[in-house]
């Protein structure tokens, strides 16, 4: 079930994506190099200094691709550990 609800979720946010890629003509970095003054003037290190933080960081990228390898490995990885402690 976990496997499936990542896939599923992480299917589901793929897809608005290319949808909004579709309708704005814009790819999600573009659209956020457009509102980067927008996400400054909420995300400040006063009210959210480890959001800030990230978002502020050079290597900060939300690939969506990378997001799904990089949780998928880490339940597999789990679920590894729990079958080896079952025996």
């Amino acid at each position: 079930m976990l496997i499936f609800s990542h896939t599923k979720g992480l299917a589901n946010d793929i897809a608005a994506e290319s949808e909004q890629q579709q309708d704005t003509g814009l790819t999600a970095d573009e659209f956020m190099s457009t509102r980067a003054g927008d996400m400054a003037a909420l995300i400040t290190s006063e009210n959210l200094p480890m959001l800030s933080a990230l978002v502020r960081s050079d290597d900060f990228d939300l690939d969506l691709d990378e997001l799904f390898e990089f949780g998928l490995q880490r339940l597999l990885d789990g679920l590894e550990g729990w079958l080896a402690a079952r025996g």
